[in-house]
């Protein structure tokens, strides 16, 4: 018995269409989920037993946020933590100007190849964040990282103390 197995590239005009739109249908429901569970409803089983309890007061209801309303009230409030955050990137910019320019540049060119600012945050317990300061260097051959520092910082001081050099640079 031969078997033949369908070109693979057929397979794929064939069903690549259908493909976004299966994925699209799979995130409905999950959409759906977090929307009602994030505005108070909840889901009834059906062995649910309860009965539909009706308002008697003479208000009327308030209609819940639509989601465009949520993002809009989360995008003007900055949580805590990123404000410390932005805080503390500020004194690391102002120990050293430059960095700044470099992470904002992105991929640069350098001698025969391109380097890439990277600055890695960890938050500490209390206001202490730690980055770690480096470039990727790639070549045609070979990349590596390229370290400049890793610094603690105290938000609340304003203090800044390199952990390589074991003392407080600014």
């Amino acid at each position: 018995m031969l078997l033949v197995k369908p070109e693979r590239e057929s397979w794929r005009k064939l069903f690549y269409p259908i493909r976004s739109q299966i994925k699209v249908t799979m995130l409905i429901p999950v959409i759906l989920a977090v929307v009602l569970n994030s505005s108070g409803c909840y889901q009834v089983s059906p062995e649910d037993n309860s009965t539909t309890v009706i308002n008697p007061s003479s208000q009327t209801p308030v209609e819940p946020l639509g989601t465009t309303d949520i993002v809009q009230n989360q995008n003007n409030i900055a949580p805590p933590e990123t404000d410390k955050l932005q805080s503390a990137r500020n004194i690391l910019f102002a120990y050293q100007p430059e960095w700044r320019d470099l992470e904002a540049q992105g991929k640069r060119t350098i001698e025969g190849g391109f380097a890439t600012m990277v600055i890695d945050t960890e938050q500490q317990p209390g206001n202490i964040f730690v980055f770690h300061v480096y470039d990727i260097i790639e070549y045609p051959d070979e990349s590596h990282n390229a370290t400049y520092g890793w610094f603690e910082i105290n938000t609340d001081t304003g203090e800044v103390y390199d952990s390589i050099l074991n003392e407080r640079v600014y």
